[in-house]
């Protein structure tokens, strides 16, 4: 068995059943993921996280997937030491 099969992550499934709006504001995202929302805005602005936004300048409103932060968590998980 290769190395690149043997450490090969599952597929991920992002968009598990949930109750609830899919596209969340980012104050809700924020929620989500549990950070805050300061962290969440960095997030976007720094494009850590995909994002709809409507509007531009001082009124631009933002709207997160929440299948995205569902991968975002996925991605940015670390593993555990196999014994």
């Amino acid at each position: 068995m290769t190395l690149q099969t043997r450490f090969k992550k599952p597929p991920v499934t992002p968009c598990a059943p949930f109750s609830g709006n899919r596209m969340m504001p980012p104050k809700a995202a924020a929620a989500y993921i549990n950070v805050s929302i300061d962290v969440m805005y960095e997030m976007i602005h720094e494009r850590k996280i995909p994002y709809i936004q409507k509007g531009t300048g001082k009124r631009a409103v933002y709207s997160i997937d929440r299948c995205d932060l569902d991968g975002f968590i996925e991605r940015n998980k670390v593993g555990t030491v196999a014994a």
